[in-house]
């Protein structure tokens, strides 16, 4: 077995205890985490024509998210994310725990990435952020998304559809989260 990418065409995975972090290879990103069984699970939600759906948690489970769909990851980063490329959701059940894999395009025809926050009972927009994923890379958008998180948790924004606060929100990397943070991950 090789240990390095052959001509920068494979990806080169971290040890599983070491798996939390984003690969790049070629014109894609691809990023795998490992949980315990006992963690709370990461669960993907998707919102395709203003309809919020919770995908189920199932052993085995492969998503395609189309470009423009806003997504977010449940106990893995808070607000939504909408994306320009298509990204590829995985989720498998194996006995030294659950991995989950997101795996998205970075050509150049990715021009944007947005980080939303929506309504906490009724779905409806309350603010969007746009990132320029073309210029940066999509690795730069997640500490991006962590400095809109924080400036966002500064200056909490009701909802103008329920009327509702919306919760705190925490970022990409549980590792970088402040207590509020921390506390709002766990909630989910």
């Amino acid at each position: 077995m090789l240990a390095e990418p052959i001509l920068n065409y494979d990806f080169s995975l971290p040890a599983a205890s070491a798996a939390d972090g984003w690969q790049i290879a070629n014109n894609y990103c691809m990023w795998v985490g490992l949980q315990s069984p006992t963690d709370p699970p990461y669960q993907l939600l998707v919102r395709p024509e203003d309809k919020i759906l919770f995908l189920p948690l199932k052993p085995r489970l492969m998503h395609m998210i189309p470009a423009g769909c806003p997504h977010r990851l449940a106990h893995r980063f808070a607000p939504w994310r909408i994306c320009d490329a298509d990204t590829i959701y995985l989720r498998v059940e194996e006995p030294e725990g659950i991995y989950t894999a997101l795996l998205t395009a970075t050509t150049q025809s990715v021009h944007e990435d947005h980080v939303l926050w929506l309504g906490p009972s009724c779905g409806r927009e309350i603010a969007r952020e746009a990132f320029d994923t073309r210029r940066n890379g999509l690795v730069a958008f997640w500490p991006f998304q962590l400095e809109r998180v924080r400036a966002f948790n500064a200056a909490p924004k009701s909802c103008p559809g329920c009327g509702k606060t919306h919760p705190t929100a925490y970022g990409f990397d549980p590792t970088e989260d402040s207590a509020a943070e921390k506390a709002a991950r766990a909630a989910g």
